[in-house]
């Protein structure tokens, strides 16, 4: 579909501040990781090139199960604060140097379980015709941000108090 050589990554942790595992947890019967290997597969953008960049034996398995690639096993300390999405995809870089020969690179994060291969070729298209450095998706809420909270040892703490 795409003259284009395009190259999605998938930062997927197993360690989670709010809630632990969640990229194995399961949706309708399928970890939360599958939904953005289906996702990237399914456009048709990508070819073989989704990988998932982890630290878990665990996601890394499901990974594999799903049609995904992972390269290598990334520090545990990646996993943690305060590194970001943006360190993980330096440090896939730096680890896999002929990667930099890609035309595009696609972040998809397993806690988007929504996406779907038309919103990827949307955004693709949104990207290419645009003349922009990258696109990112965003959503309304209908909730104030402030009201959040977090559910912590079975209590619920708002986030910002």
């Amino acid at each position: 579909m795409s003259t284009y050589r395009n190259l999605c990554v998938i930062p997927a942790k197993s360690k989670s501040e709010r809630l632990a595992k969640k990229n194995t947890l399961k949706i309708k019967g399928r970890e939360l990781i599958y939904y953005p290997i289906r996702a990237a597969r399914e456009s048709g953008l990508f070819g073989k090139d989704i990988y998932v960049s982890t630290e878990s034996e665990e996601i890394k398995e499901i990974a594999l199960k799903y049609g995904a690639l992972v390269p290598y096993m990334r520090e545990e300390k990646l996993a943690n604060d305060p590194y970001s999405v943006a360190d993980v995809v330096l440090d896939f870089f730096q680890k896999n140097q002929e990667f930099k020969l890609y035309d595009n690179v696609f972040v998809f994060l397993p806690t988007s379980p929504l996406v779907l291969p038309e919103d990827v070729l949307k955004a693709f298209e949104i990207y290419r015709n645009g003349g922009y450095k990258y696109v990112m998706s965003v959503t309304e809420t209908s909730h104030n941000c402030l009201r959040s909270v977090l559910v912590r040892d079975s209590k619920i703490e708002p986030i910002f108090a």
